[in-house]
């Protein structure tokens, strides 16, 4: 593969209009990159073919492969992508949440793309059809499924956290050192530039402190207990922590399956 790899996603299925308006999309794309798309070569599939008319009133050239045939670049690159899918996945300490699948996918495609080959020398795909290079230091501060604690920017007086634990799902190129960040909490993917790593039994005894000071100010049971006490005891601290360890660590394993 010496060229970029560019995807997009058919939100409403895989139909002929659906297609024209995610290929207009790509030929966009490469427009801002001071590029023009001249011919575009697919299978026999029948939504593909009717895409021809369409292809042709923007001035593509649009070639078939032979009946029963595919096209062979093409079946090289999505091997590629699905292997890389594959270790990137089996490579993680945890599940990964099912919603949080496309987000892989597409970070699988990105990575190729910064990835110099054989075709590219000292380069990568991304360079060569961009025209601006990659800052390594800055793009690759993280890596997809690494867990993070992220500070939120310019936090409010009024917030209720200025940091959320989660998992790194992707960087955006267009801001040098940003990450795309999923909350553990809010199950949300935001942009966030300040984070710091952490390991997964952290990640857990983290969860577990959050977890213990929600309990203490909840739970009728331990009130009672520290009734007239300014402060709870290290040992009623730690025989509640006890307590909980297994329910945090079944939280944790059902929010990473949602």
């Amino acid at each position: 593969m010496r060229g970029l790899i560019t995807v997009d996603k058919l939100s409403k299925g895989k139909s002929t209009p659906m297609l024209n308006v995610s290929l207009d999309k790509i030929f966009n794309k490469y427009k801002s990159y001071k590029h023009v798309v001249k011919k575009i070569r697919s299978d026999r599939e029948s939504v593909f073919l009717a895409t021809e008319n369409h292809l042709n009133q923007q001035g593509v050239l649009y070639e078939k492969s032979a009946p029963g045939q595919h096209v062979g670049k093409v079946e090289r690159a999505i091997r590629t992508l699905k292997g890389r899918y594959r270790s990137v996945l089996n490579s993680l300490q945890y599940t990964l949440p099912d919603s949080l699948q496309e987000s892989l996918n597409l970070d699988v495609v990105q990575m190729l793309n910064i990835t110099p080959n054989v075709h590219t020398g000292n380069s990568n795909p991304r360079e060569l059809t961009a025209g601006v290079k990659v800052d390594a230091s800055k793009v690759l501060r993280a890596t997809f499924g690494d867990l993070v604690i992220a500070h939120t920017p310019n936090n409010p007086k009024n917030a209720k956290s200025k940091s959320e634990i989660g998992i790194v799902v992707g960087r955006d190129f267009t801001d040098s050192g940003t990450i795309k960040f999923w909350g553990l909490e809010s199950q949300e993917v935001v942009a966030r530039q300040s984070f710091t790593p952490i390991s997964i039994m952290m990640c857990i005894l983290k969860i577990q402190s959050l977890q213990l000071m929600k309990h203490f100010n909840n739970n009728l049971m331990m009130k009672l207990l520290l009734k007239g006490w300014k402060k709870p005891s290290m040992l009623l601290m730690k025989l509640s922590m006890m307590m909980m360890v297994q329910e945090i660590q079944n939280k944790l394993m059902i929010m990473m399956s949602k």
